[in-house]
């Protein structure tokens, strides 16, 4: 998968430890989250997929609660690329 590619290559490429990498990813029943916000805003690097965002963006915009939902949307990134 491109995930798992993008994880090995920080691995081959960034000294061990230096970064702290996370994976995000949707659970089997598909709401639930492989991450807290906690989690994904003390992570130096989070690899995700398109899929996962869409349906993270989806979920948000459909609830109306006043504070995201989603743990993916509710940390205020750096940086975000996209690939």
């Amino acid at each position: 998968s491109l995930v798992g590619q993008w994880v090995s290559e920080l691995d081959a490429r960034v000294e061990p430890g230096r970064l702290r990498v996370l994976t995000f990813h949707s659970g089997a029943s598909g709401n639930a989250r492989s991450a807290s916000r906690h989690e994904l805003a003390s992570a130096d690097v989070v690899v995700t997929s398109y899929g996962v965002l869409a349906s993270e963006s989806h979920d948000a915009t459909a609830s109306s609660a006043s504070e995201p939902s989603s743990a993916l949307l509710g940390v205020s990134w750096r940086r975000i690329v996209l690939d």
